[in-house]
């Protein structure tokens, strides 16, 4: 299969999970992205596509919001994340990035193959 057709079926099905989830086009989109390009492009690449609906959803569910303290913590705290997370995959040798990410996919799948799944 064509490198960009497989890269684009990633991003489909990642927003078929993303819409039937609330996540997963980054979980599905970055690690084929990775597997053909480093880590650090992959993320960029997929920062605006990523951005965009979730900008979208926010905006169209605006209402629902829970407390104000709640979004306020979220925020900030997906801000340390995304901080930290920035710092480590700029400084980190690619390997590491890929180990680590590989555990990941790993314990996700492994929670979610035991029943009743465990997420």
């Amino acid at each position: 299969m064509d490198v960009v057709a497989l890269i684009a079926l990633a991003f489909a099905l990642g927003g078929i999970l993303k819409g039937a989830t609330g996540a997963g086009a980054p979980i599905l989109a970055v690690p084929v992205m990775a597997m053909f390009y480093d880590v650090p492009f992959a993320v960029t690449v997929f920062a605006i596509p990523n951005i965009v609906p979730n900008l979208w959803q926010g905006w169209a569910f605006r209402r629902e919001m829970p407390e104000t303290r709640f979004v306020v913590l979220l925020a900030l705290s997906g801000a340390a994340g995304a901080i930290v997370g920035t710092f480590l995959l700029a400084n980190l040798p690619s390997g590491a990035v890929e180990k680590g990410g590989s555990a990941v996919h790993a314990d996700a799948v492994r929670r979610c193959s035991a029943w009743p799944p465990h997420i």
